[in-house]
Formats: C-alpha cells, sequence, structure tokens
C-alpha cells in the first residue's frame, strides 16, 4: 500500500511555482548574455552602461543552474532527470572552483576560455571581464544547495536526521549566496567606490548578482521545511514575519537612499544626515511594532474566543463521546497512532487510556490481517472515499476476539491537510453469532429430509420448506396464507382432532400419526409433531408442524411383522428338529461309548484270560526247565532263562495294567464303589498323591453305561489332577442326595480361572467328562479359581439308571 502523502498548504504550491518562474528569468538572462557575446551586442552582456558585463562563463554557469534545479525540482520526473540534475549541480560547483584556482594559476583561469578574442578587444583591463572571486563563490554555493536538494528528495534512502542536515546546509548555501548578491546590489545602488582598486575582484557585475539573488530565492522556496518555513506558516509569527518582511528589505534601503541623495545634492551634513536616519529607522520601527502588536492582540482575541468556543465545544464532545458506553470513539493520527480514548473503547477493547495512547492501532488487528495490511489499506481507504467502513475480527487486551464493525473518517484543517482519523467501533459479536445462529437454522429446516411448515391460530399456512414441497407436491408459493386442512385434507374425525387441540392447549405439544393427502390425492402416513408458537406477548399465535413421512416404514413394518411370524414359526420348527436332532445324537453317542466300553471289556478279557494265561504258562514251562538243567557247565544258560523269566514276569504286569485300564475287572465283579476304591488306592500309589475315597454305598445297583460313566470321569479327573493341579490332596466322595447320586473329586491344588474353564484349547478333557455327564442325563459342575483349587462334581438321577 502507498504511503499517505503529507498535504501541503496551498502557499507551498505558489512558493513552487514562484521558483520556477524566477529560475526560468535566470535562464532567460543567462541565455540573453550568452546570445550578445555570440553576436556582439553590447547591450546584451551589460544592460546597465558603465558598469561591467557578465562573463560567459558565468552566463553558462547560470544557464547549468536553471537545468539543474529544473530538473531536480520537477513534481514529475523520469528516472534520468534526477542523476542529471546532479550532474549540471556538481559541474557548476567545479567551475566556480576552476575560477577560484585561475586567480592563484592564470594558465588554468577556464574563464577566459569563452570568447577570449571579445573579451580582450577594446578593454583597457582585461581583468573586468575575469569572473569575480564572490561570483565563483556564490557559484560553489548554488552547486552545493542544488546537490542537497537533490539528496533531500531521497526519503527512503536517508534518515530523518540526515535529511534535516542536508537541508540545512542547501539553505544556507543559499542564504550566503543571497546575502552575497544583496551586498552588491547595495553597493552599485549606493555608488560604493571602495570597489575600485584593492576590491577590484570583489565586484560582480550587477546583473550578475540580481540573478544570484533569484536563483537563492527559488532554493529557498523550494525547502518547504527550512528557513522559509517560519515565513510561509499560517501561524502568528509566519504571518508576523509575512508583513514585517517588506519594511525589512524597503524601508532601510529606502531611508539609506534618501540619506545619500541629500549627502550628493548638500543638503545634509554627515552628522545631520546620520540623525535624520536614526531617527527615521526609530519612528519606522515603532510603528511597524504598534502596527504589528494591535494586529497580533486583535488575532488574540479572536484566538481566545475561538479557544473558548473549541474548549466549549470539546467539552461538549467529550461529554458526548465519554457518555457513549456501547461504541469506541478514539481519534488516531495519521500515520495510524491513537490519540484519544472513550469509556466505550475501554469497555470493548479492554485497554486503559494511559496504556493505549500513543500505541499503533495494530494492535487490535489479528495476524492475519497484519500480514494482508489491512491497518495501512483502511486509512488509504479512508483518505480515497472520504470515509470507510468495514466488519472484521479485532483482538482485545486480553487476546479473545470480537466481532467488530469499524467506520474511519479522515479529519482535515482549513487548509484541507490531513489531521488524523475518527474511529468508531461497535462490538456486534452477539449480532453476529445471534444472525450465524439463524441462517444456519433456516439452512437446517430447509435442508432437512423433515417436512417442516408452520401456521397462524387459524390455520393459514406461513412458511413451507422444501422437504414440504416434495411431500405434498404444492410449492411454497402455492400455499402460502392457503388453510393447511384444506390444501392437505387430513384423514382424522371429531373424535381424534378434539384430544389433539386439548393436548396442544394443555401441554403445547402433540405428537402422532395422521393420514394426509398430497396433491395428486395419494394417501400418506405422516408421523408428526406439532408445538404451539408464542409471539412477543407470551401468547400462542401459531403452530409448528415437523412431519415425516412414515409411509413406506409402516408397509415395511407389517411385512416385518409378517416375515417375525412366520421366521419364530420356522424357528420352533427348526429348534424342536435340532432337540430331537440333538437326542439322537446323544443316544448315539451313547450307543457308541456303550460299544467301545463292550469292546474294551471284551479285548481286556481277552488280553487277561487268553494273553495272561498263555505268558504264565510260558513261564510256568520256563521255569520247570530252569530247574531241570543240569547246573554244571550250564551257568549262562541258567541266567539267561531267570532273565527270560523275569521279562515275562514284566509282560504280564503290563497285560494286567493294560488290561485294567481297557475295562477293570473290578467294576464287573464288585461294582462301582469297588472300583473308585481300587482306582484311589492305584493313584495314590503311582501319584504319591494323597488320596481318600468316602462312600455310605455299600453296593450300586446301576447299568453298565452309567458304572463305566462315573468311573471314566473319576479316571479322567485324577489324571487331570496328576498332570496339572500341582495338588497335594484329594478328596472323592460318592453319595446319594434327594433321589440324586453325585460323585464329587476335590484337590487343594492351584485350580483353573473361568475363562480357561470356557475355551476349547487345553480343556477338551472336561468337555469330554460334560458330554459323558450329559449323555448319561445327569450333569457335570466345576468349582474353581486358581490357587485355592477345584471341585468336580457329577450328579445323576437314580429312577432310571438302576439295571433293568
Amino acid at each position: 500500500m502507498k504511503s499517505i502523502p503529507a498535504s501541503r498548504p496551498p502557499s507551498y504550491r505558489a512558493l513552487e511555482r514562484w521558483s520556477i518562474y524566477l529560475a526560468s528569468t535566470v535562464m532567460a538572462i543567462a541565455i540573453a548574455v550568452l546570445a550578445g557575446w555570440q553576436w556582439d551586442i553590447v547591450w546584451l552582456r551589460r544592460p546597465i552602461p558603465g558598469l561591467a558585463s557578465m562573463n560567459p562563463t558565468t552566463a553558462l554557469s547560470f544557464l547549468l543552474s536553471t537545468l539543474s534545479f529544473l530538473a531536480l525540482t520537477r513534481r514529475k520526473r523520469s528516472r534520468y532527470q534526477r542523476p542529471v540534475g546532479v550532474c549540471l549541480a556538481a559541474a557548476v560547483t567545479l567551475l566556480g572552483a576552476a575560477c577560484l584556482t585561475g586567480y592563484l594559476l592564470p594558465p588554468l583561469a577556464i574563464d577566459q576560455w569563452l570568447y577570449s578574442a571579445r573579451l580582450r578587444s577594446g578593454i583597457h583591463d582585461n581583468r573586468l571581464h575575469r569572473m569575480a572571486i564572490n561570483t565563483a563563490v556564490c557559484f560553489i554555493l548554488i552547486g552545493l544547495s542544488l546537490c542537497n536538494i537533490s539528496i533531500s528528495g531521497l526519503r527512503r534512502r536517508f534518515s530523518k536526521a540526515t535529511l534535516i542536515r542536508r537541508q540545512r546546509v542547501a539553505d544556507g548555501a543559499a542564504l550566503l549566496t543571497g546575502i552575497l548578491a544583496g551586498f552588491c546590489l547595495l553597493g552599485y545602488a549606493y555608488r560604493v567606490s571602495d570597489f575600485q582598486g584593492w576590491l577590484l575582484y570583489f565586484s560582480m557585475a550587477a546583473h550578475t548578482a540580481f540573478c544570484f539573488a533569484l536563483l537563492a530565492t527559488a532554493l529557498l522556496f523550494r525547502t518547504h521545511q527550512g528557513l522559509i518555513h517560519v515565513f510561509t506558516d499560517s501561524l502568528t509569527g509566519g504571518i508576523m514575519s509575512r508583513r514585517l518582511l517588506p519594511f525589512a528589505f524597503l524601508v532601510p534601503a529606502g531611508l539609506g537612499c534618501l540619506r545619500l541623495l541629500g549627502h550628493w545634492n548638500g543638503l545634509l551634513t554627515t552628522e545631520l544626515g546620520v540623525t535624520l536616519l536614526v531617527l527615521s529607522i526609530i519612528i519606522c520601527f515603532v510603528l511597524v511594532i504598534w502596527y504589528n502588536a494591535r494586529l497580533l492582540n486583535r488575532r488574540d482575541n479572536q484566538r481566545r474566543q475561538a479557544e473558548a468556543a473549541l474548549l466549549a465545544a470539546e467539552s461538549r464532545w467529550s461529554s458526548l463521546v465519554s457518555s457513549i458506553k456501547d461504541m469506541a470513539i478514539f481519534l488516531v493520527s495519521p500515520d495510524g497512532t491513537v490519540l484519544s480514548w472513550n469509556d466505550g473503547a475501554e469497555k470493548i477493547k479492554g485497554y486503559k487510556q494511559d496504556e493505549i495512547v500513543g500505541q499503533p492501532i495494530s494492535v487490535f488487528y489479528t495476524p492475519e490481517d497484519l500480514a494482508a495490511g489491512e491497518p495501512k489499506h483502511n486509512l488509504q481507504l479512508a483518505i480515497t472515499n472520504g470515509s470507510h467502513q468495514s466488519q472484521g475480527w479485532r483482538i482485545r487486551k486480553d487476546g479473545s476476539r470480537f466481532w467488530a464493525e469499524i467506520v474511519f473518517t479522515p479529519i482535515y484543517d482549513q487548509h484541507h491537510q490531513l489531521q488524523g482519523f475518527a474511529k468508531i467501533t461497535r462490538d456486534t459479536t452477539g449480532q453476529k453469532l445471534a444472525q450465524e445462529k439463524i441462517a444456519y437454522l433456516a439452512r437446517l429446516i430447509e435442508d432437512t429430509s423433515d417436512a417442516i411448515f408452520s401456521t397462524g391460530n387459524d390455520g393459514a399456512i406461513k412458511t413451507w420448506n422444501r422437504s414440504a414441497e416434495s411431500l405434498f407436491g404444492y410449492t411454497a408459493a402455492e400455499v402460502i396464507g392457503k388453510l393447511a386442512t384444506d390444501l392437505m385434507r387430513p384423514q382424522i374425525t371429531d373424535d381424534v382432532r378434539e384430544p389433539i387441540r386439548r393436548e396442544l392447549e394443555e401441554h403445547g405439544f402433540w405428537k402422532g400419526e395422521i393420514v394426509y393427502l398430497d396433491q395428486a390425492g395419494d394417501k400418506h402416513t405422516i408421523l408428526q409433531s406439532v408445538s404451539n408458537v408464542h409471539g412477543p406477548d407470551g401468547k400462542p399465535d401459531g403452530y409448528v408442524i415437523v412431519g415425516r413421512d412414515v409411509t413406506h416404514w409402516k408397509q415395511v413394518e407389517d411385512q416385518l411383522r409378517q416375515f417375525n411370524t412366520l421366521l419364530e414359526t420356522q424357528v420352533k420348527e427348526k429348534t424342536t428338529e435340532i432337540s430331537q436332532s440333538n437326542a439322537d445324537l446323544r443316544s448315539l453317542a451313547s450307543h457308541l461309548q456303550d460299544i467301545r466300553e463292550e469292546e474294551r471289556a471284551a479285548m481286556a478279557r481277552e488280553v487277561h484270560d487268553e494273553l495272561g494265561q498263555q505268558l504264565t504258562g510260558l513261564k510256568m514251562d520256563l521255569a520247570l526247565i530252569a530247574k531241570r538243567l543240569p547246573t554244571a557247565g550250564m551257568d549262562w544258560l541258567i541266567e539267561k532263562t531267570q532273565q527270560t523269566i523275569a521279562l515275562l514276569d514284566t509282560t504280564i504286569h503290563t497285560v494286567r495294567k493294560i488290561a485294567t485300564e481297557l475295562r477293570p475287572s473290578i467294576l464287573d465283579d464288585l461294582g462301582l464303589v469297588a472300583a473308585i476304591d481300587w482306582q484311589a488306592q492305584e493313584f495314590m500309589k503311582r501319584s504319591g498323591i494323597d488320596t481318600v475315597f468316602q462312600s455310605d454305598l455299600a453296593t450300586l445297583d446301576l447299568t453298565p453305561s452309567v458304572s463305566i460313566g462315573l468311573f471314566r470321569i473319576c479316571q479322567e479327573s485324577l489324571t487331570n489332577i496328576a498332570r496339572h493341579a500341582g495338588a497335594h490332596n484329594v478328596e472323592i466322595t460318592l453319595k446319594k442326595n434327594d433321589g440324586r447320586l453325585e460323585l464329587s473329586i476335590s484337590d487343594d491344588g492351584r485350580g483353573i480361572d473361568a475363562q480357561r474353564q470356557s475355551s476349547n484349547g487345553k480343556t477338551l478333557g472336561l468337555l469330554g467328562m460334560k458330554e459323558r455327564a450329559l449323555m448319561m442325563g445327569g450333569a457335570l459342575t466345576i468349582d474353581s479359581s486358581p490357587g485355592k483349587g477345584l471341585r468336580l462334581s457329577v450328579t445323576l438321577p437314580l429312577h432310571h439308571q438302576h439295571k433293568p
């Protein structure tokens, strides 16, 4: 964004125009003098007869100076004009320095190079046509002033302090040039004869001094913030200086002329002339002082009246601004600095006056707006458009954000110079949030899939969303203002309508299903809710109806109900079939188990009776052979026979063990009680675990399948204890309880958790025992927890477990 240019008063623009006029006049004089030397026109190079001519090098230097001045001070210039102007200014400075050097080294006197023949022709003392020393000094000063005007124009490359120093150099050089030129002009006016003799080379031509005076004035006019600023200011000092300046130039010069005229005509003696001159100066200055004092008093009275009116206006304005609490009203400088602060600003933004005055307005903006250059952009738009309104998020002192409406208005003085901005900020966060909520609710109502419309107390439709259009077939334009009952024709009777009306009156809400007809006459079952809408006075002034078409769902519900009925029937049939299949499977499994046990019993008998007897007979034969063998020389044979007999003993023991495991004969011979007691004793011998069997039953008359099933469960349980439990004691009980037979095996081992009991990995033995219990018509339960042992119980009903 471009920086905001500082406004300049009209007097500055007038001085700029006059500086161009003065420089153009000097250029015209320089060109005329050069033309006079070129075509030998005496009155052009010496307009006043009897006085010195302007040296051609002097005229050339004036031409270069004016060209440099015009190039450097032009408001709109190309990129090459400034370097060209600086080069011309440097050339002027070098010309002046070279002419000064020429007085010490005559061969280097460049002021004699142009038109040298004409400079010497007809002149008794050719030194009169040389560039005077003070002329050369003035050109050096003019060059320095032009160079510093060039540098002061580059505001972006130099600091403010550097610009001030350069400006002072430019003003000082121009002012010294004017003083030297004024001294020469007054010398010519007062016929100072001391310019001859040893001051010969300090004299300059009259029109040369005049050109220096014009050029110095033009330079001073272009430095707006320098010496000339005191005279162009609109303050009292500037006004008084502008009124005194003509007297400062004209009165002393005029009185000096009058004094010299009296002396030249012999009317006044030196003493009397000096006395009258001093008295005249005193009288003139007293009159000037009186006149200015009178003007200053009048201005002070006006200023006091204006200040009083301004104070009253400011007081009223301050009271008005301070009384406004819901708006932040404050002043901002042209560069964006806060100048004032009201109570509303403190309330909205959180800053106290001493905390924020002097701070930039950028502290109110979000980082995103700062990155986009929003503060300066708003100020520029206010200048361009006369005012600027905007909205956006702003930052409070505590870092919280609020939505603000902002108005910037530029403030100008009587010279149309920008003084700052008035800024008004309103916190509209609540309004914005409310608008967003309203807009969101409106979009929600429009975009929802439910039909939503509202009616007055008379039933006339007020609002109608898109889903209502899609459901009933009417557009909003077709239904607004019409009765809902006439359009949708609800299929309800008075007996239904009256309870709805009564519930709305009592509770303000009703929900239920109603059948409506759409535009085409098709029926729709609508699940709708009706709510009362209250007006500003709190009384109901209409209804809001939210409806959803459930016609399809009602049809689906009927179909689903029929399907559920059919499914329940099929499930019952399948459940019966599965139950029968499970019973058949258990019967088959029980039959297979019985067959396996019968096969194992037959195998055990064959192994015990046939193989065992044959092995016993073989042992007896070998023992008989061993007895009848001669002892002498047959030791190895006797030893070998004895080893064979030992191997047969082991084999016979193994055969008996296999036969017992296949089908313990004690179970068939002595019954279940004796078989479990024998199994407990054998388990204690093999595992070393103390095992106790307790039973209050002498004998049990059970079917073979039940006896072998209980025995196998006991056998499997003891095997699991030996492998996994790490127990030290086992207790087995067999008893009757309420017509039921209960077998219980308990240990004090590590136990198992419930998750392991229900898993299908390493607990297949448990599952097998449960299945055996189920096939016997009983149930198996396990009571265990980690570290507290395990208790396994099998319970069977006795009424059908006896032998037939």
